[in-house]
């Protein structure tokens, strides 16, 4: 009887694949507040219009959340930049609840460990 050792390939994240025509994304809630995160480390435009991320935040017709979250290239200085869109489409100075999701999804894509700085539209975290 022979046995074959089955090597098992760690499988990458669904967020690394880089597909035309999707979206890919995870929600994360921070007290009481939740939110679409979208990782868009490799442009600073977000992936998606503020009318689309509206959509999105729709809790009858779409994801439903109170924001959407992209995770953009770091500026002056930062090793990372927040923009955020409200659910309306807006873009809010800053969310609180929503910088706390955001400091823990780059902590979880980059596996990071310590500090970093982390950036808003000319603002520091």
């Amino acid at each position: 009887m022979s046995v074959e050792a089955v090597e098992k390939a760690s499988p990458a994240s669904f967020l690394d694949r880089r597909e035309a025509g999707f979206l890919h994304f995870v929600k994360y809630h921070g007290l009481g507040n939740d939110f679409i995160l979208v990782d868009n480390r490799y442009s600073s435009e977000p992936k998606i219009s503020p009318e689309q991320a509206a959509k999105l935040c729709d809790r009858n017709f779409g994801i439903g959340a109170d924001g959407v979250i992209f995770a953009l290239p770091g500026i002056n200085g930062t090793d990372y930049t927040m923009r955020i869109y409200n659910s309306d489409g807006s873009e809010p100075e800053m969310c609180g609840n929503g910088v706390r999701c955001f400091a823990r999804f780059i902590a979880e894509l980059e596996n990071l460990q310590g500090r970093h700085r982390y950036g808003k539209a000319g603002s520091m975290y």
